[in-house]
């Protein structure tokens, strides 16, 4: 299998860089919807010419749309896309299902490809996309070469990967860490990298275990050791990051990683060799405190963090930009035939391409008539363009006459006829408006829901008849906790409560294998699932039993709920990263809104635990505290492997004239002990259901992005 080395470019400079120095294919960003708003990115005309000289050059180009996309937003996506469809952009890498819904319907030609941003990380998830109309996925970061290898195996999919360039701690789309603190989502394309800052752990008791330094910030990754390894796995596109990085530092990475690509196809695993030149050049090229392996060959480990500076640093660039960055015309042949009396043709050809133009007719000269050497002179005259005449052949009378100008205007003609051929350009064509399905809002009494991670918090819930579902986060319970809840569960749901099972935020095989433990024996006491990933969406909908949707699985706009509800969900929950206002559009498919609870900011493979102390293989709580004094809890849940960063204050949308939208509430509880969910329930039964509960009002909580949303 040939692979496919995917170089990133955030200018048409580096393009032309990344190009030269071997890469097959580029990814960039276009003039809005990337994940890198702040980056330079291309405007439209930048855009369609590399779309242009990558056709003329073998090297396809893919565009980032890898943000989620808000109700107001969708018709511009779909503008922003057209020129580049019709100009044969070769995919998109998406992480919003609804826009992967959206531009399967209006650009059906055009490859469509999950990002690391949805956070896929089993062949559940990957079949499920797949389903959807995805042909290529790109796993979370966090997976090893044997899980890469079994995704690939079950699936038949592409597996893109990336083989060099910065890490994010957080497993990618799963991060509100920026958003909640600072208003910059990286959801949105506008991460701040609060990851980067330093931070100190502080342990149950209080008692510092970690001094103030960078607790989430990795170094960077670099493969190029064990790229064969990489290969096998059955991965196919091995991408570079650093979209945002220098020119010199893109054409240095994707040069010697195109080298050495070269030499596994050459020589195989056994004759592939690494320099210890070449892997100098890539330190000096640019590394954060040095380079890791990443995941490939472990879960997490303390030996991926930087040490006392998170800082990139690079040497200077000691190559020649001009050099670099030089526009490479591709040779064509051409014929120019001019008969007295007859319209002046031109024929060019390119490979197997070719395409004839006609122009102004030929006259006969009145007095000097034009020479060959000018008509050569004038159609050679290919500037700027990706074109060089390398043979141009010219069969005309004697004593004629043109205007030099129809010579150049045929020129270009055929040229830009050229292109297109080359191109294979698409006319858009919008689809039909799809019909509509009527969902009407359910009035009256609410809909309590209540997740719960401790046996106590499950207790507190008792005899309390307004709520009407509980989700159990089943990860938080070994399997012998769990066997001893089903006597309590059995007793609940007498009560005419329902049972749902919240899957794992990371549905990983370590965490799946545990879940179908504890399902197995709750099966008599499980009404439903809630699923948090694409990958625990590929499993539930193959459940007998209904399931909501969490809000880890964004649904900014009404596409995106569609999305869901074409398999099967009964229940979608609105995103914590959307206004009041911004969620109307979401109410006719009745919405569950979370209410109150701390949210998860990250979920990482990475431990607090581990790095600071020792693993001991027990979930227990720490506290991580911030330059600006903000504590924040960290669960390490080690049913599952992955730790949960909960926000420093509890969102809480409740007070004595909250009116909600939506009749489906949700409570949230995760750090809190009995008597301080008793004390939320209280305020909860008094401000929002009106009873006469004696409560104590909360001082020291957020609104979250409920009021001001994110940019």
């Amino acid at each position: 299998m040939k692979h496919e080395l995917l170089a990133p470019a955030g200018s048409l400079k580096t393009f032309y860089a990344v190009v030269n120095a071997g890469a097959d294919a580029v990814y960039v960003g276009g003039p809005r919807f990337g994940a890198r708003a702040y980056a330079q990115n291309f405007t439209t005309e930048e855009l369609i010419e590399a779309i242009t000289y990558g056709k003329l050059h073998g090297v396809k180009v893919y565009m980032t749309v890898n943000t989620l996309v808000k109700e107001s937003e969708v018709q511009d996506c779909i503008d922003m896309m057209i020129p580049f469809y019709e100009a044969g952009l070769a995919g998109v890498i998406i992480q919003d299902v609804g826009i992967i819904r959206t531009f399967r319907k209006h650009f059906p030609k055009m490859e469509l490809h999950a990002s690391t941003q949805m956070s896929v990380s089993n062949v559940e998830g990957a079949n499920l996309l797949k389903e959807a109309g995805i042909c290529r996925v790109v796993p979370s970061r966090e997976l090893s070469l044997t899980e890469l290898k079994e995704i690939h195996d079950e699936t038949g999919m592409e597996l893109e990967t990336f083989i060099h360039g910065a890490l994010c701690y957080c497993y990618s789309g799963q991060c509100l860490f920026s958003s909640f603190i600072g208003g910059r989502s990286g959801n949105r394309g506008r991460c701040a990298q609060p990851c980067r800052l330093p931070y100190e752990v502080f342990d149950e008791n209080n008692r510092k275990i970690f001094e103030k330094r960078e607790l989430f910030s990795l170094k960077d990754l670099c493969t190029l050791q064990f790229l064969p390894e990489i290969l096998e796995s059955g991965v196919y596109s091995l991408k570079i990051e650093g979209r945002m990085k220098q020119t010199s530092y893109a054409y240095t990475v994707v040069s010697i990683y195109r080298k050495y690509l070269d030499l596994y196809d050459e020589k195989g695993k056994e004759g592939y060799q690494v320099s210890k030149k070449d892997y100098e050049a890539l330190l000096k090229a640019g590394n954060r405190d040095g380079f890791t392996n990443g995941y490939y060959k472990q879960h997490n480990g303390k030996d991926m963090l930087t040490g006392r500076s998170s800082a990139h640093v690079s040497s200077e660039g000691i190559l020649d930009e001009n050099l670099m960055c030089q526009k490479k015309q591709v040779p064509i042949s051409g014929s120019c035939k001019l008969q007295v009396d007859e319209p002046v043709t031109l024929t060019v050809k390119y490979k197997d391409v070719e395409v004839a133009v006609t122009g102004a007719t030929v006259q006969a000269a009145e007095n000097k008539g034009i020479l060959r050497e000018q008509i050569e002179k004038q159609l050679q005259k290919t500037g700027s363009t990706p074109y060089v005449f390398g043979m141009l052949d010219i069969a005309m009378d004697d004593g004629i006459f043109l205007p030099v100008s129809s010579l150049n205007q045929l020129r270009r003609e055929a040229l830009e006829v050229l292109t297109r051929q080359i191109c294979g350009q698409r006319l858009y064509e919008a689809p039909k408006a799809e019909e509509e399905t009527s969902h009407n809002i359910i009035a009256g009494k609410e809909n309590v829901s209540v997740l719960v991670r401790t046996k106590e918090q499950l207790f507190a819930l008792m005899d309390r008849p307004y709520i009407s579902r509980i989700y159990l986060e089943i990860t938080a319970f070994s399997p012998e906790e769990s066997k001893a809840l089903i006597p309590d569960l059995f007793k609940i749901r007498q009560e005419q409560l329902e049972i749902y099972l919240a899957l794992p935020y990371i549905f990983r095989k370590r965490n799946k294998d545990h879940f179908l433990r504890a399902y197995e024996l709750l099966k008599d006491v499980t009404d439903g699932f809630l699923a948090r990933s694409y990958d625990s969406l590929g499993f539930v909908k193959e459940q007998k039993l209904p399931f909501v949707t969490d809000a880890s699985l964004y649904c900014f706009h009404t596409e995106a709920v569609r999305f869901f509800k074409d398999f099967s969900a009964w229940q979608t929950t609105v995103p914590v990263e959307i206004t009041r206002k911004e969620m109307k559009p979401l109410l006719p498919f009745t919405p569950e809104l979370i209410v109150y609870g701390r949210i998860p900011l990250m979920i990482s493979a990475g431990c607090v635990k581990k790095n600071t102390a020792e693993c001991k293989k027990k979930s227990e709580t720490l506290f991580v505290k911030d330059r600006m004094g903000y504590v924040f809890p960290v669960v390490n849940e080690c049913n599952g492997c992955y730790n949960v960063l909960y926000n420093s204050k509890p969102t809480c949308l409740f007070n004595d004239k909250t009116s909600f939208d939506t009749p489906y509430l949700r409570l949230q509880f995760s750090t809190e002990d009995e008597s301080e969910v008793n004390k939320v329930l209280a305020l909860f039964e008094k401000q929002v259901l009106g009873f006469n509960t004696p409560a104590k009002a909360l001082t020291d909580f957020t609104w979250g992005h409920y009021k001001k949303g994110v940019e």
